[in-house]
């Protein structure tokens, strides 16, 4: 059996290269965004207001938080999962995490060029049982949101 191989031309190669790359790229951002995108927030959080929810913090502590959280992710002694859990309790009602996924936007990864929204940094940092704790804290309030 005869196993393919790459074409001679070397720009060709490039082009395939870069195709598969892209492809894992997007499989990758698609995997890791899940339901935390910034469109998906801002969209949320026209409704939750026109539903009459109300913020439970000033504009700036979410930026606050936000900050506090990737200091959290980069921790020098590892992932410091105690500041995360004590600020995802923190949050009341989909509009405060809707808020804080907005404040974090997107921020790059230590040690990679990767810049990941807060559902990514969650799932990269976080072990299962970590987000599966955020994801009761969340429902234990009436909070919709996952991840």
């Amino acid at each position: 059996m005869n196993t393919p191989k790459l074409p001679e031309n070397k720009y060709v190669r490039y082009a395939i290269y870069g195709a598969v790359g892209y492809g894992a790229y997007k499989l990758f951002t698609a995997l890791f965004s899940k339901n935390t995108t910034l469109e998906k927030a801002a969209a949320d959080e026209k409704k939750f207001k026109a539903q009459g929810i109300k913020q439970s913090y000033p504009d700036g502590q979410y930026n606050v938080f936000a900050d506090s959280l990737q200091s959290a992710f980069i921790y020098w002694a590892g992932t410091d999962e105690d500041t995360i859990f004590s600020i995802m309790d923190k949050m009341k009602n989909n509009l405060d995490v809707s808020k804080l996924i907005q404040a974090f936007g997107t921020r790059r990864q230590e040690f990679t060029l990767m810049n990941y929204s807060l559902g990514a940094f969650i799932t990269d940092e976080l072990s299962s049982a970590d987000i599966s704790k955020i994801n009761q804290m969340f429902a234990n309030k009436g909070i919709t949101y996952r991840f």
